[in-house]
Protein backbone atom coordinates (compact mmCIF):
# COMPACT_ATOMS: atom_id res chain seq x y z
CA UNK A 1 0.00 0.00 0.00
CA UNK A 2 0.91 3.25 -0.86
CA UNK A 3 1.14 6.12 0.82
CA UNK A 4 -1.54 8.04 -1.08
CA UNK A 5 -3.77 4.81 -0.20
CA UNK A 6 -3.31 5.25 3.47
CA UNK A 7 -4.58 9.02 3.33
CA UNK A 8 -7.60 7.86 1.20
CA UNK A 9 -8.44 5.42 3.76
CA UNK A 10 -7.91 8.02 6.17
CA UNK A 11 -9.85 11.06 4.67
CA UNK A 12 -12.84 8.34 4.00
CA UNK A 13 -12.72 7.24 7.70
CA UNK A 14 -12.95 11.02 8.65
CA UNK A 15 -15.78 11.46 6.43
CA UNK A 16 -17.99 8.73 8.26
CA UNK A 17 -16.95 10.19 11.59
CA UNK A 18 -18.01 13.45 10.55
CA UNK A 19 -21.39 12.13 8.99
CA UNK A 20 -21.95 10.25 12.65
CA UNK A 21 -21.07 13.28 14.47
CA UNK A 22 -23.66 15.26 12.23
CA UNK A 23 -26.17 12.45 12.77
CA UNK A 24 -25.61 12.89 16.76
CA UNK A 25 -25.85 16.22 17.04
CA UNK A 26 -29.18 16.37 14.63
CA UNK A 27 -30.45 13.55 17.28
CA UNK A 28 -29.82 15.73 20.16
CA UNK A 29 -30.81 18.77 18.20
CA UNK A 30 -34.49 16.59 17.66
CA UNK A 31 -34.55 16.11 21.73
CA UNK A 32 -33.97 19.57 22.51
CA UNK A 33 -36.88 20.63 20.52
CA UNK A 34 -39.05 17.37 21.98
CA UNK A 35 -38.29 19.30 25.46
CA UNK A 36 -38.91 22.81 24.98
CA UNK A 37 -41.85 21.97 23.53
CA UNK A 38 -42.81 19.82 25.77
CA UNK A 39 -42.26 22.18 28.59
CA UNK A 40 -43.86 24.88 26.72
CA UNK A 41 -47.43 22.85 26.20
CA UNK A 42 -47.02 22.13 30.00
CA UNK A 43 -46.35 25.65 30.65
CA UNK A 44 -49.36 27.34 27.97
CA UNK A 45 -51.73 24.64 29.87
CA UNK A 46 -50.51 26.24 33.70
CA UNK A 47 -50.89 29.67 32.39
CA UNK A 48 -54.31 29.04 30.97
CA UNK A 49 -55.63 28.01 34.18
CA UNK A 50 -53.90 30.75 36.14
CA UNK A 51 -56.17 32.92 34.35
CA UNK A 52 -59.34 31.36 35.62
CA UNK A 53 -57.73 31.93 39.48
CA UNK A 54 -58.17 35.60 39.67
CA UNK A 55 -57.48 38.47 41.91
CA UNK A 56 -59.60 36.60 44.96
CA UNK A 57 -57.72 33.06 44.91
CA UNK A 58 -55.97 33.07 48.43
CA UNK A 59 -59.67 33.76 50.55
CA UNK A 60 -61.69 31.48 47.57
CA UNK A 61 -58.44 28.54 48.79
CA UNK A 62 -59.10 28.96 52.51
CA UNK A 63 -62.53 29.08 51.90
CA UNK A 64 -62.53 25.58 50.24
CA UNK A 65 -60.85 24.22 53.47
CA UNK A 66 -63.18 25.04 55.71
CA UNK A 67 -66.68 25.25 53.49
CA UNK A 68 -66.19 23.45 50.69
CA UNK A 69 -69.71 22.07 50.17
CA UNK A 70 -70.12 26.45 50.28
CA UNK A 71 -68.43 26.87 47.45
CA UNK A 72 -69.96 29.04 44.19
CA UNK A 73 -69.43 27.67 40.71
CA UNK A 74 -66.71 30.32 40.11
CA UNK A 75 -65.23 29.53 43.12
CA UNK A 76 -64.78 26.00 42.44
CA UNK A 77 -63.44 26.70 38.82
CA UNK A 78 -61.11 28.93 40.35
CA UNK A 79 -60.24 26.19 42.62
CA UNK A 80 -60.00 23.99 39.71
CA UNK A 81 -57.57 25.69 38.19
CA UNK A 82 -55.25 26.29 41.25
CA UNK A 83 -55.21 21.98 41.26
CA UNK A 84 -55.19 21.74 37.59
CA UNK A 85 -51.55 23.46 37.44
CA UNK A 86 -49.72 21.74 39.83
CA UNK A 87 -50.93 17.97 38.75
CA UNK A 88 -50.17 19.98 34.91
CA UNK A 89 -46.92 21.14 36.55
CA UNK A 90 -46.51 16.91 37.66
CA UNK A 91 -47.43 15.07 34.40
CA UNK A 92 -44.49 17.82 32.52
CA UNK A 93 -41.97 16.61 35.20
CA UNK A 94 -42.72 12.89 34.44
CA UNK A 95 -42.89 13.42 30.81
CA UNK A 96 -39.29 15.03 31.10
CA UNK A 97 -38.30 11.86 33.43
CA UNK A 98 -39.65 9.69 30.70
CA UNK A 99 -37.44 11.31 28.21
CA UNK A 100 -34.43 11.06 30.72
CA UNK A 101 -33.54 14.44 31.08
CA UNK A 102 -34.20 14.36 35.04
CA UNK A 103 -34.27 11.53 37.39
CA UNK A 104 -36.35 10.74 40.18
CA UNK A 105 -36.57 14.26 41.07
CA UNK A 106 -40.60 14.30 39.81
CA UNK A 107 -41.49 11.51 42.45
CA UNK A 108 -39.60 14.18 44.75
CA UNK A 109 -41.80 17.12 43.98
CA UNK A 110 -45.24 14.44 43.68
CA UNK A 111 -44.29 13.46 47.02
CA UNK A 112 -43.75 16.65 48.55
CA UNK A 113 -46.64 18.66 47.22
CA UNK A 114 -49.50 16.43 46.76
CA UNK A 115 -50.68 15.68 50.23
CA UNK A 116 -50.61 19.44 50.36
CA UNK A 117 -52.33 19.95 47.42
CA UNK A 118 -54.98 17.42 47.47
CA UNK A 119 -55.05 17.13 51.72
CA UNK A 120 -58.29 18.32 51.97
CA UNK A 121 -62.08 17.96 51.35
CA UNK A 122 -62.22 19.21 48.15
CA UNK A 123 -58.85 18.47 47.00
CA UNK A 124 -59.58 14.92 48.26
CA UNK A 125 -63.13 14.76 46.19
CA UNK A 126 -61.37 16.46 43.20
CA UNK A 127 -58.60 14.16 42.90
CA UNK A 128 -61.28 10.81 43.45
CA UNK A 129 -63.40 12.01 40.77
CA UNK A 130 -60.50 13.00 38.65
CA UNK A 131 -58.57 10.05 39.28
CA UNK A 132 -60.83 7.80 38.20
CA UNK A 133 -61.23 8.57 34.49
CA UNK A 134 -57.69 9.89 33.81
CA UNK A 135 -54.92 9.36 31.05
CA UNK A 136 -51.96 10.69 33.35
CA UNK A 137 -49.16 8.20 33.49
CA UNK A 138 -50.31 5.14 35.98
CA UNK A 139 -47.32 5.78 37.91
CA UNK A 140 -47.77 9.52 38.46
CA UNK A 141 -51.47 8.52 40.09
CA UNK A 142 -50.46 5.79 42.49
CA UNK A 143 -47.98 8.62 44.11
CA UNK A 144 -50.66 11.17 44.25
CA UNK A 145 -52.87 8.53 45.49
CA UNK A 146 -50.66 7.24 48.19
CA UNK A 147 -49.40 10.67 48.96
CA UNK A 148 -53.48 11.89 49.73
CA UNK A 149 -53.94 8.58 51.31
CA UNK A 150 -50.90 8.92 53.39
CA UNK A 151 -52.02 12.63 54.57
CA UNK A 152 -55.45 12.86 53.83
CA UNK A 153 -55.62 16.20 55.77
CA UNK A 154 -52.20 17.48 55.05
CA UNK A 155 -52.87 21.02 54.01
CA UNK A 156 -54.12 21.61 57.48
CA UNK A 157 -51.86 19.61 58.85
CA UNK A 158 -48.84 21.99 57.60
CA UNK A 159 -50.60 24.72 58.81
CA UNK A 160 -51.28 23.37 62.57
CA UNK A 161 -47.53 22.14 62.30
CA UNK A 162 -46.03 25.95 61.35
CA UNK A 163 -48.82 27.71 63.83
CA UNK A 164 -47.18 25.21 66.50
CA UNK A 165 -43.77 26.09 65.51
CA UNK A 166 -44.92 29.79 65.24
CA UNK A 167 -46.21 29.61 68.99
CA UNK A 168 -42.95 27.82 70.15
CA UNK A 169 -40.70 30.87 68.80
CA UNK A 170 -42.93 33.51 70.11
CA UNK A 171 -42.67 32.35 73.48
CA UNK A 172 -38.79 31.73 73.06
CA UNK A 173 -38.95 35.19 72.33
CA UNK A 174 -41.59 37.15 74.09
CA UNK A 175 -41.61 34.84 77.16
CA UNK A 176 -44.42 37.24 78.54
CA UNK A 177 -46.95 36.42 75.99
CA UNK A 178 -46.98 32.71 77.22
CA UNK A 179 -50.75 31.76 76.61
CA UNK A 180 -51.63 28.69 78.73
Amino acid sequence: MKVKDFLDIGANVGIIAGLILVGVQMQQNSDLLKTQLLFEEGLSYVQLEQTFIGENAAAIWAKSMGSPVDLTLEERRVIEGYLWSYLESWKTLYRLHELGLIGNEWRTRVESDAAFVFGSIYGRGWWIRYAANNTNPRELNELISESVQRSPNGTMDYFDSVTKEVVLENTKTHPEERTE
